[in-house]
C-alpha cells in the first residue's frame, strides 16, 4: 500500500490566470486524499465561475495550522485574505483588463479584415472596368 510507504505530496494549483501564480498545498499524507482534493479542485476549475471556489481553497489552504518551516506557518484569516486581495489588485491580468484587452483586439482584427475586403472588392472592381474598356476597343 501507497500509504505505509511514508510518502507525502502537495498539489500544484495554477492560478497564473487570476493572480500570476501557482500556489502548493499543505502536505498530504495519503493518496486517496490527494485524489480527492484534485478531482474536486478539477470540478471547481471546470465550472462557471472557477475563481471564487479557488481563491476559497488557497484562503483555507494558508488558514490551515501546520508546522511553521520556511515562512510557511498557517496565516490569520485576515493575513490571508489581504494576501489574496494584494494579488488580485497587483496582477496586471485581471479578468476586466483581460476581457477589455480581448475585446480591444478582436475590434482590431475585424477592423482589419474589414479593410482587407473592401481593399479586395476595390481591386476586383478595378478589374471589371478595365475588362469592359478593353471590350469597347
Amino acid at each position: 500500500d501507497l500509504d505505509d510507504l511514508g510518502l507525502n505530496f502537495r498539489l500544484v494549483l495554477d492560478l497564473r490566470r487570476w493572480v500570476g501564480r501557482r500556489v502548493q498545498s499543505p502536505t498530504i499524507a495519503s493518496v486517496d486524499a490527494l485524489l480527492h482534493l484534485r478531482g474536486r479542485l478539477l470540478c471547481s476549475a471546470s465550472g462557471p465561475r472557477p475563481w471564487p471556489a479557488l481563491r476559497q481553497e488557497w484562503l483555507s489552504w494558508m488558514t490551515r495550522e501546520r508546522r511553521k518551516r520556511w515562512r510557511s506557518a498557517h496565516r490569520s484569516q485576515e493575513e490571508a485574505e489581504l494576501l489574496i486581495s494584494t494579488a488580485e489588485a497587483s496582477f496586471p491580468g485581471r479578468p476586466k483588463q483581460r476581457l477589455a484587452r480581448n475585446a480591444r483586439r478582436r475590434a482590431a482584427r475585424s477592423a482589419a479584415r474589414l479593410q482587407r475586403a473592401a481593399r479586395q472588392a476595390e481591386e476586383a472592381l478595378q478589374r471589371v472596368e478595365r475588362g469592359k474598356k478593353r471590350k469597347k476597343i
